[in-house]
């Protein structure tokens, strides 16, 4: 699993390779519609009691991508979301993608002056797969005038699935 930029099979936000017999599929990505892939895409391991299970968090543009995802590194009219700054789950196996927050991290988006690496969405599922623990930035990124602020204070969630029931 992971992201691919221009290659052979593709491009994506969450790609697969059967180790078996090296056939790759696009879960998220262009040939589904999707898109070219976003920045600073960080995929989890699989929730190990749910298998085919995996969590992703985007950071992509906090200006919103142009139609053509050729120009995000300034504001934008009427920005295109999906995918920039937000929160998936997706079975590997099925193809199935649900989108599950939105965030407002600038993480480590490549064209800010400066990064704050440690704000990446980086995304942790429970064992059942019913929860997601994430870090972001929140609050500092709109779409439509951003601060990218390298000393914004990094915040832990939880995000909660439907699924989940506590014991």
């Amino acid at each position: 699993m992971g992201t691919q930029y221009d290659g052979p099979s593709g491009s994506g936000n969450l790609m697969v390779a059967n180790l078996a017999t090296g056939v790759v599929s696009t879960v998220i990505g262009m040939s589904k519609g999707d898109g070219y892939p976003r920045t600073s895409t960080l995929i989890s391991s699989g929730a190990w009691k749910m298998p085919g299970w995996v969590a992703m968090g985007v950071t992509g543009s906090p200006y919103g991508s142009t139609a053509d995802n050729g120009s995000n590194n300034a504001p934008v009219t009427n920005p295109q979301t999906y995918i920039d700054q937000e929160v998936s789950i997706a079975n590997v196996d099925t193809g199935a993608v649900f989108r599950v927050a939105h965030h407002r991290s600038t993480g480590h988006y490549s064209n800010a002056p400066v990064n704050n690496y440690w704000a990446q969405t980086n995304v942790t599922p429970s064992p059942s797969g019913t929860r997601i623990l994430v870090q972001s930035d929140w609050g500092n990124a709109n779409p439509k005038a951003p601060v990218i602020n390298p000393n914004a204070s990094v915040d832990t969630y939880v995000i909660e699935l439907q699924a989940y029931q506590p014991n």
